[in-house]
């Protein structure tokens, strides 16, 4: 069951920044940075990171490397929101307010969205 929202819905636009992992060389650096400003897109994509399953208890997820898409919501009359998909182990998800817990269905289909909208 989904928990407290991690984007508001109405947001105007959305800078994805994509992120090597810690294994890459250079590790953790900048690949690509995309603003997107198509409402429909940033609905669909607000409403798919909403509905996800909330995150409670302990993982371990060995195959993370710290790869990460980092999305970062513009509003007319709301403060940014910023959130974290992590793209490899169990795909946590995160606003730092509330967590979602990636190794679902829709977490692997949101997750494969984020890296073809960043260049795989």
């Amino acid at each position: 069951m989904a928990g407290p929202p991690l984007l508001r819905p109405g947001a105007v636009l959305l800078r994805l920044c994509r992120y090597s992992g810690g294994n890459a060389s250079p590790p953790l650096r900048l690949l690509r940075s995309r603003l997107v400003r198509n409402g429909a897109l940033i609905g669909r994509l607000t409403r798919e990171l909403n509905g996800l399953p909330e995150r409670h208890g302990v993982y371990h997820c060995p195959m993370d490397d710290g790869s990460e898409v980092v999305l970062l919501a513009g509003y007319r009359h709301l403060r940014p929101r910023r959130v974290i998909v992590g793209l490899t182990g169990c795909h946590f998800i995160t606003n730092g307010l509330t967590s979602r817990l990636g190794p679902s269905r829709g977490a692997a289909h949101l997750v494969n969205q984020l890296a073809a909208l960043t260049g795989r």
